[in-house]
């Protein structure tokens, strides 16, 4: 087995997958040969096959989120190089696959057979451990199957979801759009100065949320930038402009992004629980800059 992320379970394929499975057609030999030496995606789910099989893709697609959120963090280029799909429908195969499942009780197979063209990504052991042990990949996984959470873990899964379209979208302006949506998940409380909200919060969380970036370590040169960016995002949403995004500003924002998420799992493994606290916190922060930096220009 790979690992286990929330609910989701992904493991090489083996016979004892579909052990003890009715196999009414014969379709046994099919995904054996299809899945020889594949990785498959695993849950369970309760309710009519439909509803399941909704749930399933949903929690799956967030757990594919969590792989997509650390390339963004460790590849300034994976926003637009990287492209892991949940390969469930003909719009995201790179080669025929079946996706197969059955119910309780009684165990019998059914399945889809879907066709299309995408790449590979393949996950370094160490890469994943350096995640596991470095990164919060655990904690983050944890967070989607998990009932009742608080504000911020809800928080944190709406922008795994966002992060995730962002990646599969090739339109810059749109996935510009759906990564300033994981951003605003944490930042964007009341209806006013939301640019400045943004910025100064995500200026904080990058610049002093205990991760080293060289390059944002200038808080205010910072907060200036995530104003650009935002300036950026409202061309998109109220004058409809679609070309100003360049690739490099993507792969920024992303990075960006991902960051922002990371180190929001490692406030939650502080204890923190509520956005109006990180918003507490940033806005301490952000005194103590600005009359820093005050200081310094006398």
């Amino acid at each position: 087995m790979l690992h286990s992320i929330g609910t989701i379970e992904i493991k090489k394929y083996d016979d004892s997958i579909t052990s003890g499975c009715t196999d009414v057609n014969d379709l046994l030999d099919t995904i054996k040969k299809e899945y020889a030496n594949s990785l498959v995606i695993m849950g369970t789910e309760m309710g009519s096959r439909a509803a399941a099989k909704e749930r399933l893709y949903h929690n799956a697609e967030l757990s594919l989120s969590v792989l997509r959120l650390y390339t963004c963090a460790l590849y300034r280029q994976a926003i637009q190089g990287v492209n892991i799909r949940l390969l469930d429908d003909c719009f995201t195969t790179y080669k025929p696959v079946t996706t197969f499942g059955w119910t309780e009780p009684g165990k019998s197979l059914s399945f889809t057979k879907h066709f299309g063209s995408i790449q590979n990504f393949k996950i370094d052991p160490n890469i994943l451990n350096h995640l596991k042990n470095d990164l919060f990949f655990n904690k983050i996984s944890t967070l989607i199957g998990k009932q009742d959470r608080n504000e911020l873990e809800e928080a944190v899964v709406k922008s795994l979801h966002w992060i995730g379209e962002a990646q599969k979208d090739k339109s810059r302006s749109s996935a510009w759009i759906k990564l300033w949506s994981c951003l605003e998940c944490f930042f964007t409380i009341g209806r006013k100065k939301i640019s400045e909200r943004n910025a100064r919060g995500i200026a904080a969380i990058l610049v002093f949320g205990g991760y080293r970036h060289e390059q944002y370590d200038d808080y205010n040169g910072l907060k200036k930038k995530i104003k650009e960016y935002y300036g950026l995002r409202s061309k998109i949403v109220h004058r409809a402009e679609y070309t100003h995004i360049g690739s490099i500003q993507l792969s920024e924002l992303a990075y960006i992004v991902a960051w922002v998420i990371i180190t929001m799992a490692s406030l939650l493994d502080k204890g923190y629980q509520t956005l109006s606290k990180v918003r507490e916190q940033s806005d301490r922060l952000d005194r103590i800059s600005t009359r820093k930096a005050a200081a310094e220009s006398n």
